[in-house]
């Protein structure tokens, strides 16, 4: 039976001979020869541009539900004016380890109220709702919406 310390040892051990082995296995330097090649950038040649970001800075919801059953399905709601509730199409998921969650464009911080439903299937019965709530109201924020079902 191998101990746990000479695995170590020689995970260690290898780990060193690797660094080394990249140490000095790397190429030597070239020397320049003759005049070195210009570095100006050409006349009419555009500037660089900046790489744009994946998503624009934004918020964060997120829906924690407690005693949830596997395969839960989450749905986001808005209310209007009479108060009654509507479902935002795009803000619809399966719940995962009793988390989901959504990113907030800037244009959408502060607005409400929502709430969310907790469903036993995308068209099931409601198992639960949480209380109502605003979007997240500046960049970076993160609203956590808890839900406990009994």
């Amino acid at each position: 039976m191998i101990k746990p310390k000479t695995t170590l040892l020689v995970l260690f051990a290898g780990l060193m001979l690797l660094c080394l082995g990249l140490f000095f296995d790397q190429p030597a330097p070239i020397q320049a020869q003759g005049n070195p090649l210009p570095t100006a950038t050409p006349l009419g040649t555009p500037p660089p541009t900046a790489v744009p970001s994946p998503l624009p800075v934004g918020g964060t919801l997120i829906l924690q539900a407690y005693h949830a059953p596997a395969n839960s399905w989450t749905v986001v709601q808005w209310q209007d004016a009479n108060g009654g509730w509507h479902d935002v199409t795009s803000w619809q998921s399966q719940l995962t380890d009793g988390y989901v969650g959504w990113w907030v464009a800037p244009e959408d911080f502060g607005t409400g109220p929502f709430r969310w439903l907790l469903l036993d299937g995308p068209d099931g019965e409601q198992l639960g709702a949480s209380e109502s709530f605003y979007l997240p109201g500046y960049a970076n924020n993160v609203v956590l919406i808890e839900l406990e079902l009994d």
